[in-house]
């Protein structure tokens, strides 16, 4: 089994959330309501944009990606 989501950062540093399934990158605003927010559509984690909105842990977040995609094959579910 493998995680839907990756948290970008904790506590005080927490920024957002990236979908692994969709690909998006859900970013937390301090102080304002989020929850209905569209998520960011980030096609490939070489997208500068990336770079641009989370700084250095945009690095962290494609090693992260990059390793759970390695190491455990998604869920896939059967409709029977």
């Amino acid at each position: 089994m493998r995680a839907a989501f990756l948290a970008i950062d904790m506590g005080k540093g927490f920024k957002g959330v990236y979908n692994l399934y969709r690909r998006e990158l859900h970013l937390l605003t301090p102080g304002l309501d989020t929850r209905s927010r569209e998520g960011i559509v980030i096609n490939s984690l070489k997208d500068p944009m990336l770079d641009r909105l989370l700084g250095s842990q945009a690095e962290q977040l494609r090693k992260d990606v990059a390793l759970l995609d390695g190491a455990v094959a998604p869920l896939i579910i059967w409709n029977i």
